[in-house]
């Protein structure tokens, strides 16, 4: 959110670090660094991740395999 002057004021420290974010998903987001919580899990290899886009990357390596199989 925007102050008076143009800046946005960070409404969501980390209580772990220096991290601050005006957005709670985003604070959401870099805690997962301190608890190591690995939410999101590949349907075939059942490796878990704490970032979806660290899956959606890794899934990538599936079909690139599926694709070399051939």
């Amino acid at each position: 959110m925007p102050s008076s002057d143009g800046f946005v004021v960070k409404m969501y420290s980390c209580q772990h670090c220096s991290y601050s974010t005006a957005r709670m998903d985003n604070m959401r987001t870099h805690q997962v660094k301190h608890t190591g919580e690995k939410p999101y899990a590949c349907s075939i290899c059942h490796k878990r991740f704490a970032y979806k886009s660290s899956l959606n990357q890794h899934q990538i390596t599936h079909a690139f395999k599926k694709k070399s199989a051939r």
